[in-house]
């Protein structure tokens, strides 16, 4: 756990950034694509939400800076 509380939800409010612009590019992907492409590129971005989750995990140990969406 990160003992230092500010940075840590500093880097947790990143990680949740970038998870939600990844969530933003496959929205944007699903319309400009055919639906095999799609898939391609939603199983590899999925991939890098499960791997940014996983990294956001072992930060927010911490119970004041553990987000919402964790319990």
């Amino acid at each position: 756990m990160m003992e230092d509380q500010i940075f840590a939800q500093k880097i947790s409010n990143l990680h949740l950034k970038t998870i939600g612009e990844l969530n933003e590019i496959l929205f944007e992907i699903q319309e400009k694509c055919c639906e095999e492409e799609f898939r391609a590129y939603r199983r590899i971005v999925g991939q890098l939400m499960y791997t940014f989750w996983e990294a956001l995990d072992a930060i927010v140990k911490h119970p004041s800076i553990k987000p919402e969406l964790f319990d």
